[in-house]
């Protein structure tokens, strides 16, 4: 046993049902053993009375979830270390099962002098210990006959979180219009700024002769108000400008289609027209030289 202990796994099992010790990832000496395995039974135990008997303990239906902690080793070895101390003064009770309470109550004793005190206090869990409490417990003559296991019910999901979260691998209408509309925002803003920045650099490019009290920096001010209030109101009607110009890009097309074969048509008549007149002025000195 000695000669392959260093290549035993220390910590294997269900994380719920997993010693203390085991837990405690400072202990790097800890070697996984038969003890362990024995507090790990007494744990399961536990875990059943808490989800599916009547009992005392002050968190009810919580009692459970506080006492076996899954994903943090150091708030797990705490929360079990609380249960062991805690029973010692508040032993816990099943209502109507005398030889259960007792059961835990004995298997409590043994479980509280291991894990307290020093490594050299410490009394290891042995099999014939843990048998022993059973074997009373299982003798006794108090079970009730009709006590069955209550149902565990999960607790119910949060629903307002899925429902506000979006679908994103298949978006509605709704949510395509809210992304459009907020692309539109966000190329409003960076304009604005991009003006904000201009006419901030054109301020600070001014002479040193626009001081506070001259005509030039009152001018100056009054521009600037001026460019503060126009910059407002291009905020507000961008939105609006930016879809008349989507719906006029078609329009505006098709006038300058028309427009130009007017224009090809003026064009050609008024060439023909000019041709035609200097004909009738070359036709003339013939005329002149016949009479």
């Amino acid at each position: 046993m000695a000669e392959n202990a260093t290549e035993l796994k220390e910590r294997t099992g269900t994380c719920f049902f997993m010693a203390i010790e085991l837990l405690n990832l400072e202990a790097t000496d800890v070697i996984h053993s038969t003890h362990h395995d024995l507090e790990s039974f007494i744990w399961v135990l536990v875990w059943i009375v808490l989800r599916h008997t009547a009992h005392d303990h002050w968190r009810k239906t919580e009692a459970c979830s506080a006492t076996f902690i899954y994903g943090d080793d150091d708030n797990a070895t705490s929360a079990k270390q609380h249960w062991t101390m805690a029973r010692e003064s508040r032993p816990l009770t099943v209502f109507s099962n005398a030889p259960l309470t007792n059961l835990l109550a004995g298997l409590h004793k043994l479980l509280l002098v291991s894990v307290s005190g020093s490594m050299e206090q410490r009394i290891k869990l042995i099999y014939d210990a843990v048998l022993a409490v059973f074997e009373s417990a299982i003798h006794s003559n108090d079970w009730p006959l009709s006590d069955a296991a209550i149902s565990f019910v999960p607790p119910k999901p949060n629903l307002a979180k899925s429902i506000d979260k979006p679908n994103l691998a298949n978006p509605t209408h709704k949510q395509k219009k809210r992304t459009r509309t907020r692309l539109e925002d966000e190329e409003t803003d960076e304009v604005l700024s991009t003006e904000e920045d201009t006419g901030t650099v054109a301020s600070q490019a001014l002479p040193s002769g626009t001081g506070t009290g001259s005509r030039a920096g009152k001018r100056q001010r009054n521009n600037e108000g001026a460019a503060v209030q126009s910059t407002g109101d291009r905020a507000g009607s961008s939105r609006a400008v930016r879809r008349s110009v989507r719906g006029t890009a078609g329009s505006s097309n098709v006038s300058r289609g028309g427009s130009n074969a007017a224009g090809s048509s003026k064009a050609t008549g008024g060439s023909n027209t000019a041709s035609a007149r200097s004909r009738k002025t070359a036709a003339l000195p013939r005329r002149a030289k016949k009479a």
